[in-house]
């Protein structure tokens, strides 16, 4: 069965935020970026997240995934916090093993205008799932892009004393892979990237040991 893309949304905000209603049946894979200070992330699935390792100083993009979840119409995400300023993007797959986190990477703390790469992960098997998340200091009117033909589901700008900037993209592939984010107008600014793997479901089936007593 092929990784495919079921649904997405995203959420902003200085405290707490919950996103737009969703259908997500299904899929068996939630992915999440909070790209701000820390925040607790939950949907109304009552599904448990996982988080990776953050990226960023000060502020953080943080990754966090929901395997084998609950899923349906009507299906919201929210991060919840005082002051936390978070941008919240979420994607929803199918395809993906019931067991699906591989590896990880990030990088950050930068201030460049450039942009920022999470750091090489190489594919432990053939069509995995890549996901990358963004977190930027600056820059109100920022368009975020990213490289390597990843694609961005959704992504919020910097706003000053509300929240900090955050996007969230996908790939699938075999190889190695190291996106670079950069914001349209090459403003400065404290950022972070992140990157995840994830497993495919191969549709093996263990076949019964069958034993016939005579």
């Amino acid at each position: 069965m092929a990784i495919a893309l079921v649904s997405n949304v995203g959420t902003s905000g200085a405290s707490t935020s919950t996103t737009a209603a969703i259908d997500t049946t299904g899929a068996t894979l939630l992915v999440a970026n909070i790209a701000g200070f820390t925040a607790a992330m939950s949907d109304s699935k009552g599904n448990t997240w996982t988080a990776l390792t953050p990226a960023g100083t000060n502020a953080h993009s943080t990754l966090y995934y929901a395997a084998n979840p609950g899923v349906g119409p009507g299906h919201t995400f929210t991060f919840t916090g005082s002051g936390v300023a978070c941008a919240l993007q979420v994607q929803a797959f199918s395809g993906v093993a019931l067991s699906p986190f591989d590896q990880q990477s990030g990088t950050g703390g930068g201030t460049a205008a450039t942009g920022q790469n999470p750091g090489s992960i190489t594919a432990s098997v053939p069509n995995e799932l890549f996901v990358s998340g963004y977190q930027k200091e600056n820059g109100s009117a920022d368009v975020y892009s990213v490289s390597s033909s990843f694609i961005i589901t959704d992504q919020s700008p910097f706003q000053s004393g509300v929240k900090f900037g955050g996007a969230l993209a996908y790939k699938i592939a075999s190889g190695s892979e190291d996106p670079f984010w950069i914001d349209n107008h090459g403003t400065t600014g404290r950022n972070g990237a992140t990157m995840a793997t994830f497993l495919p479901d191969t549709g093996a089936v263990v076949q019964p040991v069958i034993f016939v007593i005579t």
